[in-house]
């Protein structure tokens, strides 16, 4: 079985690591994002699929996101259904923020929003999909860590500026 891996560096490295299914893959160029007041959007796009995410700066700093799978990763399982779990991690500590979907087709556009961002704080989100394709269980998805910067806002208390990374996998398990 063959193994693939493709690195593209976006802040730290995003990995796709696909087993046996895809033989050639672009490498993505560097890029860094923070969010700050006057630059509230980050978009990031690999051959896994497209993240992005944007901060409305008001109570709890929500940031709404999204993610959709790139056709390479539809292509595995053209009309098969998905479940997606992501959670939300403030440090190393899970926060209550959770969303679930399944029975979603695997080219849908999940969406959600994290309600509660601290100024500062090291946030992380993870999202993961699972789905059958005829070469066996895929589970892909995203990890994407971030700061809400306090960087541009009228009063602005002393605050992390740490850049944004996302790291992307898909994995596929042969059926038996």
């Amino acid at each position: 079985m063959k193994k693939v891996i493709v690195r593209a560096a976006v802040g730290l490295t995003a990995m796709i690591a696909v087993l046996g299914l895809v033989p050639n893959a672009a490498q993505a160029s560097a890029t860094s994002h923070q969010f700050t007041y006057s630059s509230p959007y980050y978009e990031y796009y690999d051959s896994t699929g497209r993240l992005t995410g944007q901060v409305t700066y008001s109570t709890g700093n929500p940031m709404a996101w999204s993610w959709r799978f790139s056709a390479g990763v539809q292509a595995l399982a053209p009309g098969a259904v998905m479940t997606c779990d992501a959670w939300n991690l403030d440090g190393s500590t899970l926060t209550s923020y959770h969303d679930n979907h399944s029975g979603i087709p695997v080219g849908y556009l999940w969406h959600s929003t994290v309600p509660w961002n601290p100024i500062g704080h090291n946030m992380r989100l993870v999202g993961s999909c699972s789905f059958q394709s005829p070469g066996g269980l895929v589970n892909a998805g995203f990890t994407f860590d971030y700061v809400v910067s306090n960087a541009g806002l009228p009063i602005a208390p002393a605050g992390a500026t740490r850049e944004v990374s996302v790291t992307t996998t898909v994995q596929i398990t042969p059926n038996p």
